[in-house]
């Protein structure tokens, strides 16, 4: 049915410690509903689960950060056109933190995220963490400032 959830695993005993479940659905349909309450948007939240209904926000890459003292987990969403920032800093117990998302219509902006690269501080050129995300059907990069 395509994927619908993240699943974090414990390296040393080879155990799941959480899964996502609905949440993903859950957030993507949330901010589908305040984008349809924007009169310039094209997108409806009924379209946006139509098009979840056959294969799901399908969870397409993952990529885990520090910033700070924190760990954070990056989900790119490739159908629903988003990604997901989660706290991962205690795995058993991770916290939603943000829907990053640079389209509200599907017609625009930054659309199917594929590949992403988390680059720390220490590695960035301005000294904050950035994330990297190329996207499939835009052929476009996005690089976000993580705070």
């Amino acid at each position: 049915l395509g994927g619908r959830s993240f699943s974090i695993w414990s390296a040393d005993t080879g155990e799941q410690v959480f899964d996502s479940g609905e949440d993903i659905e859950r957030i993507v349909y949330n901010n589908a509903a305040d984008d349809a309450n924007n009169a310039t948007t094209l997108l409806k939240a009924d379209q946006l689960l139509g098009r979840l209904d056959n294969k799901g926000p399908e969870p397409e890459s993952v990529v885990v950060g520090q910033v700070g003292n924190d760990t954070y987990a990056f989900v790119g969403l490739e159908r629903a056109s988003g990604i997901l920032m989660y706290k991962i800093t205690n795995p058993q117990k991770p916290s939603f933190v943000q829907y990053i998302r640079n389209t509200t219509t599907l017609a625009d902006g930054d659309i199917s995220p594929e590949g992403m690269k988390f680059i720390p501080a220490s590695q960035s050129p301005s000294g904050v963490p950035l994330l990297v995300v190329g996207h499939e059907v835009t052929g476009s990069v996005a690089v976000y400032q993580i705070k």
